[in-house]
């Protein structure tokens, strides 16, 4: 599939001719790897989520003209941790969930860069854009969507409400969810030429409707309270990879991750 495996995979893209002196000029197209830890029953879980951008820059502001989320994942870790699947999801996901016309800015500041990105809601199994306005409630189980009424979608096509996470560990089951999430970014790095950190804020609704398996898998998952534990990782992707329809640029994103953004990620 065209942008996938790649000879260059691991190579990094020069910054743009007309990036500014500083460095600190987004325009291109990135990979961005969210890095983001809970604690679920007792034990930390290390989440990622995969993000393809394509930015562009006008003196300090700039706007996302197309944002993929591509993929998410939650890892456990620990003897009694768990982990969550949600990979039949994710084409859905792709198709549906959109970072287009987040907006924010690059500006040399003491350090390198001072970055600002606009704090952004996303939802997944359930009425778009009708959900990703926090103040509706997100549904219940009863809350089926219809032509004229919001409410959970089956994005993966398996019969259950919402998107289905296979969860495997010290318990085992499967939760289906609709869950509302949002993050930002406020931060100073180095530089933007290829690869930079950022310190990332966020919160979720977990929003677990139902679940097949022990009641333990509707235990709420909370924020880590370590701040350095939540980041997201930058890379800029050179001209040959992530190429091609949606589907090929996510599976390119998802597949490129642990090359370009390592330490996002990672656990």
């Amino acid at each position: 599939m065209a942008g996938a495996g790649t000879s260059s995979s691991d190579a990094v893209a020069p910054v743009p001719s007309d990036a500014n002196g500083a460095g600190c000029d987004l325009s291109g197209r990135w990979l961005s790897t969210l890095h983001y830890v809970t604690d679920a029953l007792g034990q930390l879980q290390f989440a990622h989520t995969y993000i393809y951008y394509e930015i562009a820059q006008q003196g300090a502001a700039f706007t996302v003209n197309k944002g993929l989320l591509c993929g998410d994942d939650a890892i456990g870790e620990g003897a009694f941790a768990v982990t969550a699947d949600f990979r039949t999801s994710w084409s859905a996901a792709a198709s549906r969930v959109s970072y287009k016309g987040r907006t924010g800015s690059s500006t040399p500041a003491s350090g390198g860069c001072k970055l600002e990105f606009q704090k952004w809601y996303t939802v997944r199994g359930a009425t778009l854009p009708y959900y990703t306005d926090p103040a509706n409630p997100l549904p219940t189980a009863e809350e089926k969507a219809t032509d004229t009424t919001p409410g959970w979608e089956d994005w993966d096509n398996d019969g259950n409400p919402g998107v289905t996470g296979v969860v495997s560990g010290v318990v085992n089951g499967k939760i289906f969810v609709a869950p509302r999430a949002w993050t930002s970014i406020s931060a100073t790095v180095p530089d933007v030429s290829s690869v930079f950190k950022a310190a990332l804020q966020w919160n979720q609704e977990a929003n677990v409707m139902s679940y097949d398996g022990t009641p333990l898998l509707a235990s709420e998952a909370a924020r880590a309270t370590d701040t350095s534990l939540h980041f997201a990782q930058f890379a800029r992707l050179a001209p040959d990879q992530a190429t091609g329809d949606d589907a090929a640029i996510c599976k390119s994103i998802v597949a490129l991750a642990p090359m370009l953004t390592p330490e996002a990620a990672g656990l």
